[in-house]
């Protein structure tokens, strides 16, 4: 059964992640000043009396578009991550990381860079794999205002609703009113999906690691092109820096967890965004038949071998420990031996060796024994 989910939430998020740009077409086409003047007769009226409303809807349409990628598609993809049966909240959160990251990477990059049109790019790419770099090279550079309104848009919104808290101090209300407060427990405890304000809850990393990872995108891709991202890019990690840290620190319940199990995915995903930039600049001088082309495509080899290389040395590294650690602990722990190892009979087991396990907090005191009573 655990098999058969993992297939359909890896069916629906492929689906998900190539088709995802219809509805946000229609969206976009619902919200765009033409449309809303159409449908709303008395909006015509207005905008032609004061012409300045035109620019705040127009800036309001991607306003709309990015809420929609940051709000629904983490619910929808955190809903497939579930029902994948994992054993634990960190894989689960690495499931959902790695399906945001990708839907990051095809959705506001690759399909936004191309126009838009999902189908014409894949259809070029399928028929010619080496068309990939020249279609960036040809449609990134016009790109670069359209992502410093996002970069904008991101910092505007992201760290703004996370220091208000808006959503804790909504699902505070509603628990306020509908959830059973009849004991202070009650009133302290969660409500199917609302908690009080005094339940924050513990740092969820995952979603603003997708949007580090599409800023960090961003920047390589256009920062030769755009030097002028750069600013935006710095502005945004310090907002998120500031931020976050002040969050942690002051608002919500700490953790055990440090979220280690991300930075393979996230390192995989740094890899990719090396790739797509290098190749986005070869299709940039490639266009502009300048030489410096082969130079940047050596770089992109050189990049795919340290991959190959760290691929392979570290995360074996990292799942078993290395001989010369297991010998070190071996003669640590033999140190502590009631007798050597070479006593030892088979039919004895390692508490013959180390004697009763005892809790590290029982040996730092001594042990408190019943006082008796001689009077008796």
């Amino acid at each position: 059964q655990k098999r058969y989910w993992n297939l359909v939430s890896q069916l629906i998020t492929f689906l998900l992640v190539i088709f995802w740009s219809i509805p946000t077409a229609l969206v976009g086409a619902l919200i765009s000043v033409d449309s809303l003047k159409a449908k709303l007769p008395f909006l015509d009226k207005l905008i032609d009396n004061n012409p300045w409303m035109v620019g705040i809807l127009q800036q309001i349409s991607p306003l709309l578009l990015v809420l929609m990628v940051n709000v629904i598609a983490p619910l929808v993809f955190k809903i497939l991550s579930r029902l994948e049966g994992h054993v634990s909240e960190s894989k689960l959160g690495a499931s959902l990381l790695s399906k945001l990251a990708i839907f990051q990477l095809v959705q506001t990059f690759f399909i936004a860079s191309v126009s838009g049109s999902v189908f014409q790019a894949l259809t070029e790419i399928l028929d010619k794999p080496s068309v990939a770099a020249t279609l960036l090279g040809e449609t990134i550079p016009g790109q670069a205002t359209f992502y410093m309104m996002v970069l904008t848009i991101q910092t505007g919104i992201g760290p703004t609703l996370e220091i208000l808290r808006l959503t804790p101090a909504l699902f505070d209300f509603l628990h306020r009113h509908f959830a059973p407060s009849l004991t202070n427990r009650e009133r302290r405890s969660r409500w199917y999906f609302l908690t009080p304000a005094s339940m924050p809850g513990t740092f969820d990393p995952i979603g603003q690691s997708t949007s580090l990872f599409l800023t960090f995108l961003l920047v390589l891709v256009f920062a030769p092109l755009a030097p002028l991202i750069g600013l935006f890019t710095v502005f945004y990690f310090l907002t998120v820096e500031i931020v976050s840290r002040r969050q942690v620190l002051f608002v919500y319940d700490p953790t055990h967890s440090s979220g280690g199990v991300f930075w393979p995915i996230l390192y995989y995903f740094s890899v990719i965004a090396l790739i797509i930039s290098q190749l986005s600049l070869v299709g940039v001088l490639g266009v502009k038949k300048y030489p410096q082309a082969s130079f940047i495509a050596m770089i992109t080899i050189i990049t795919l071998l340290a991959n190959q290389y760290v691929t392979r040395a570290y995360p074996e590294m990292s799942k078993y420990l290395p001989l010369k650690q297991c010998i070190e602990v071996d003669n640590e722990r033999g140190e502590h031996l009631l007798f050597p190892y070479s006593q030892l009979t088979d039919d004895q087991n390692t508490a013959t060796i180390f004697g009763p396990y005892v809790q590290p907090a029982l040996t730092q005191k001594e042990p408190i024994f019943p006082v008796e009573d001689d009077s008796n």
